[in-house]
């Protein structure tokens, strides 16, 4: 028997070699069912594709990877047997009981058609089967494998009358003891999931995500978010009735969404394994995905996680009790709230600052928060978010970020708002929502929940400013008699007259700094990219004491426009450039999910953009540097303005994180010294207000 286990141990080492080798491959069983009929799992993938696909061909780069997957017998067993050596059925592992089916839609083109010969279609809805078993000899006949069970007429991915049917429709056709399902697309956040490229950006709400899954009836193990921003709260909440784990990223997702390939061909492998077992594959193999791909950003900043439903009650009365604490001190303790609106503002934040994301634990980890919060919440609060969150993985970047966000939704329009209160029926978040925005909540808030007293008729929210010239000419202010309570963060916007093109265009915006109580701009420098002025405009906003921010710099290569993503941290003076980002999307205002390594971009030749001030739209609208080269990273560094005209415009950003805009300031630089036009008049008080038109536009 020794030299048998010798001759196998060989016979097996050899056999994995050959393996490795390009082309090679082993023979496959079909897929099995157990003893009552059903398979292990069904999982279904959602691929809602839109420009994603159109632009990237992100979900064909999925496709290619989940038609790697192999439904292998075990080797093991065949090469005993062949020998003749005697292995017990029990110590064989044998082929995964798993179905995957796949909805594609939503995109303009699919690129599957020319790199995988796979007939995916634009004009209608498609259902496919993908066979395990098949064989193929070359990567372009990888479409071969997945079988084209049902075509529907064109209808929305975003409706979910679509996602309700294709979820009832796999369930039904291919019934198992587990059902994962696999959302894939664009998130927005606790504003919902999906683009549809061609139904008008179409987007499904959380309320709708919620009716699309109680409709279908089918109780999911696991469901998946590869989208953005979706490892919120009230995501999980509108799911909770008929998922049981759920696995989501708090951030960003890079483009090529989580390691497919890697956890579907594990779970062919090891099909009796949960969801939670599921679920941190996913989150393994994602972050080992993109440490061997060296994407610097996807590294920093990646967070994924694992959520236990069952626990989510518990999270959402802890949540409860919170908001009716916030409201209580919201109408009686307005310094109290100040603090509490600071310390929320200075967690682990997510997305833009508009998406108004933050990590939950990470509020109740803040030594203020801690000293100000009831004991019995906070307890409560982490005890239960510790059972919920089984397990989760972070980037260096997202340090705080402990595996599920809440959306603060204080600076909503009414539309979102609208929207969001039929996700999140707190009646006393909603309450408070009620009082500090133009928004009214629904009638039946108010059968559980007080009426707030409006934000304009406490007096201690009012934001009041005292305006100075320095001795330098500089303008600055400061807070008059406490009113520094109403107040987030400060910061202030910079505009250049280019004399060359006769335009006005906006160097960005970015913090205002705080001398003795004064608040002020530095002397006349400004970030630059090798030399050269840039655009550089913050999307994180934190408090007033928060010293690290991220920011996006608009260049052009060849004829598209993106964004370099890049970081600053005040406390050592030191920039980062992470990568180049496309951008919001243009419609939805959702995050992009495409971004390149500077790596990928070194030696063509780009141009820092300028948005031109004064057009309808001065996203579309540019002026450019001259020509730049690109190089593996870039020197960003402060430098001091050119001689010439601008004009400065502080922003001040009240407690929830909504601007309050001051008139701009013009001002001549000779290199020297700052002066402003006679006519000019800097000083006095005002008392400050968000805009009528904030919560339209």
């Amino acid at each position: 028997m020794k030299r048998k286990h010798h001759r196998l141990l060989s016979i097996l080492l050899l056999t994995a070699l050959l393996l490795s080798l390009p082309g090679a491959t082993c023979a496959a069983a079909a897929p099995q069912t157990g003893e009552d009929g059903l398979a292990e799992w069904t999982v279904m993938f959602y691929l809602c594709g839109a420009d994603l696909e159109s632009k990237y061909g992100y979900a064909t780069g999925n496709l290619e990877e989940i038609a790697q997957c192999e439904h292998h017998t075990s080797i093991l067993g065949e090469i005993a047997r062949e020998y003749g050596d005697h292995v017990a059925d029990a110590d064989v592992h044998q082929p995964g009981q798993v179905n995957v089916v796949i909805q594609t839609g939503g995109s303009l083109t699919w690129r599957a058609r020319g790199e995988m010969n796979m007939d995916i279609a634009s004009d209608r809805l498609q259902r496919w089967y993908y066979d395990a078993d098949t064989q193929v000899a070359a990567p372009e006949q990888a479409g071969e494998k997945f079988q084209l069970r049902q075509e529907l007429p064109l209808a929305s991915m975003a409706d979910p009358e679509t996602l309700r049917d294709f979820v009832r429709w796999s369930a039904e056709t291919y019934p198992a003891q587990k059902y994962a399902l696999v959302l894939w697309g664009h998130g927005g956040g606790a504003r919902g999931i999906f683009i549809d490229e061609l139904f008008d950006e179409d987007m499904m709400t959380l309320g709708e995500l919620h009716d699309a899954l109680i409709d279908a009836d089918v109780m999911l193990e696991t469901v998946l978010f590869d989208a953005c921003l979706m490892a919120n709260f009230n995501t999980a909440w509108s799911i909770v009735d008929n998922t049981r784990w759920m696995c989501a990223s708090e951030e960003v997702v890079a483009g090529k969404g989580t390691a497919i390939g890697d956890w579907l061909q594990r779970l062919y492998y090891m099909p009796e394994c949960d969801g939670e077992r599921l679920c941190r594959w996913i989150c393994d193999m994602t972050q080992t995905k993109y440490a061997n791909e060296d994407n610097e950003q996807a590294r920093q900043l990646m967070t994924w996680s694992v959520i236990d439903m069952s626990q989510l009650p518990r999270v959402e009365n802890a949540i409860g009790r919170f908001y009716v604490m916030l409201g209580q001190v919201y109408a009686r303790y307005p310094r109290l709230m100040s603090l509490y609106a600071q310390r929320i503002m200075r967690s682990e934040s997510f997305g833009g600052f508009d998406d108004n994301l933050y990590d939950l634990a990470d509020i109740f980890y803040d030594i203020e928060m801690t000293k100000a919060v009831d004991m019995d919440i906070q307890r409560d609060m982490l005890d239960a978010l510790t059972d919920a969150i089984t397990y989760s993985v972070r980037g260096m970047g997202r340090s705080a970020a402990r595996g599920l966000s809440f959306c603060y939704a204080v600076d909503f329009d009414k539309e979102e708002l609208d929207a969001f209160s039929k996700a999140n029926t707190n009646p006393y978040y909603l309450a408070f929502l009620d009082a500090i925005t133009p928004w009214t909540a629904p009638e039946w808030v108010y059968q559980f929940a007080d009426r707030l007293p409006e934000i304009d008729t406490i007096d201690d929210y009012q934001v009041t400013v005292e305006k100075h010239i320095q001795a330098n000419g500089t303008p600055s202010f400061s807070f008059v008699d406490g009113s520094d309570i109403g107040v987030g963060t400060v910061r202030f916007r910079v505009y250049w007259d280019n004399t060359e093109t006769g335009q006005t265009v906006k160097l960005g915006t970015l913090p205002a700094f705080v001398d003795n109580g004064e608040f002020t701009v530095d002397p006349p420098v400004w970030p630059s990219i090798e030399g050269t002025l840039c655009n550089a405009e913050v999307t994180s906003m934190g408090g007033t004491d928060v010293t690290t921010f991220l920011f996006n710099v608009p260049i052009q290569i060849g004829t598209e426009v993106g964004y370099l993503r890049c970081g600053y941290d005040m406390a050592v003076d030191d920039y980062t450039v992470y990568g180049l980002w496309d951008g919001f999307e243009s419609d939805s205002t959702l995050f992009n999910r495409n971004v390149k390594l500077l790596s990928q971009l070194a030696g063509q030749q780009y141009r820092l953009m300028y948005p031109v001030e004064g057009t309808e739209d001065s996203r579309t609208r540019y002026e450019s540097s001259q020509k730049l080269t690109m190089y593996r990273s870039l020197e960003l560094e402060d430098m001091p303005l050119p001689p010439g005209r601008y004009y400065i415009q502080f922003v001040v950003y009240d407690l929830f994180m909504r601007p309050m805009e001051m008139e701009r300031i013009e001002l001549n630089w000779d290199g020297q010294t700052l002066s402003f036009p006679e006519q000019m008049a800097w000083d006095g008080r005002e008392t400050l207000r968000v805009a009528d038109s904030y919560w339209t536009d």
